[in-house]
């Protein structure tokens, strides 16, 4: 994800590049998800809102994988699931 091409300038600067201004992009297409990327090093730099994000999303994403997992299993030992 190139952040000059796909992202907006900020104000904020690059606390590894000096000079470097950081990019807003939207991180995950169907999330409100905007991180700030510097286009030089690539570093991200999340505030307090943008972790709190990711940490909801690493939880939706966890028990999604463990649904998965169980019906997966659930279907090695012979029950029958049926999806919808």
């Amino acid at each position: 994800l190139d952040p000059v091409k796909n992202g907006e300038l900020t104000l904020l600067r690059c606390p590894k590049c000096p000079g470097e201004y950081l990019y807003e992009v939207n991180y995950m297409k169907g999330e409100d998800l905007l991180i700030d990327r510097c286009p030089s090093c690539s570093g991200i730099w999340l505030d307090f809102k943008e972790l709190a994000v990711i940490q909801k999303l690493a939880v939706n994403i966890d028990a999604k994988d463990k649904l998965k997992r169980t019906i997966k299993q659930m279907k090695e030992d012979g029950f029958i699931v049926i999806e919808s």
